[in-house]
């Protein structure tokens, strides 16, 4: 008995209307699909918001089209019965909503890691506290898109953020110190008391900052000596910063005796300053009489003077004063312990 496609037909005709409209329909949405994605690469902007949101219409008009499938094949009234005996009728609108919950908030905090990267606040941490912080917000971003799409489905949540909150506690109490210290670091890349390569000092110690990390900011001694401070002490301490200003003062003291000629030495400190090129003219020079001390005169010299070439003006200036004043024979007065022995 030979094949007879006419009734194989009268008999399947709704089945295989069905199975062409669903598999055309599966070609034409990934067409469209497809064609967005590519308008999405071309707009670098939201793009990656763009290609979620496909991805999200791309589901459902899948859905879409499998049901319009099954209508067409006749078996409407068999899908009603099996989504509502089986409850999957009041759940799937939960389903998809948790679905298009984790999509979107895939793709926002995509884009917030993205604005987070190109930003300038990056651009002003230090390496390994940018990329702290990148995973911070990266994870606690997941979270909430997480906990959103549970409440979604219908699950209590309650617990999981209960949860969440005693681990938090718990380890912010065994990591008390390193979080004080990585306040500390936040703190100081915020307020900025200091940068890398400023030479800084506190009450116990003093360098040139060569890295600010999470924990520790590591400072180099003028001796090459690497001294790591905890982010948490330095944070609270009292600093000073050598380097944040463009120019400094320098303030010198010569001491001169009481017979010799106090206009004179003022007059060759003046002349040394001057013709230093190191010596910025504004503002001026102050050169004064400071001190009648016990066994000398003495005399401040206060120049400004750029920051990188303070030191150096420094020794050229000690240097000059003392040639000069021994060339003129004025004298430097020294302590001395003069001893009378009486017979």
């Amino acid at each position: 008995m030979g094949f007879d496609f006419a009734t194989f037909w009268d008999q399947n005709q709704k089945i295989i209307l069905a199975a062409v409209f669903f598999f055309v329909g599966l070609g034409l949405i990934f067409g469209i699909s497809k064609l967005l994605s590519k308008a999405a690469g071309k707009a670098n902007k939201h793009s990656a918001l763009v290609r979620y949101g496909c991805k999200i219409f791309t589901i459902i008009l899948i859905v879409v089209d499998f049901c319009a499938a099954l209508a067409l094949a006749g078996a409407q009234e068999q899908l009603n019965r099996l989504l509502v005996t089986t409850g999957l009728w009041e759940f799937f609108p939960k389903l998809l909503s948790a679905a298009l919950i984790l999509a979107v908030g895939v793709g926002l905090i995509k884009i917030i890691l993205s604005l987070y990267d190109n930003g300038k606040l990056k651009q002003k941490l230090d390496r390994s506290i940018a990329g702290f912080l990148r995973s911070a917000l990266n994870i606690a971003l997941y979270i909430v898109v997480f906990i959103t799409a549970l409440s979604a489905l219908g699950v209590e949540t309650t617990s999981f953020i209960a949860i969440l909150s005693a681990a938090g506690l718990a380890l912010s109490l065994a990591m008390q110190d390193s979080l004080k210290n990585l306040a500390g670091a936040i703190s100081i890349i915020l307020l900025k008391p200091f940068e890398v390569g400023d030479y800084i000092q506190t009450p116990d110690i003093e360098g040139t900052v060569s890295a600010i990390g999470l924990v520790y900011t590591t400072l180099n001694t003028v001796d090459n000596k690497r001294i790591s401070v905890p982010n948490g002490l330095l944070s609270a301490d009292k600093i000073t910063n050598y380097s944040s200003e463009p120019q400094r003062r320098l303030d010198l003291t010569f001491s001169i005796g009481y017979e010799d000629d106090f206009a004179k030495a003022c007059g060759l400190i003046y002349e040394i300053a001057m013709k230093n090129p190191l010596t910025l003219h504004d503002p001026a020079p102050v050169i004064r009489m400071s001190e009648h001390a016990a066994s000398s005169i003495n005399i401040t010299c206060r120049l400004w003077v750029d920051n990188q070439n303070y030191w150096t003006l420094k020794f050229d200036m000690l240097e000059q004063v003392k040639q000069a004043f021994d060339e003129h024979h004025i004298n430097i007065p020294y302590q001395q312990l003069q001893l009378h022995i009486q017979q």
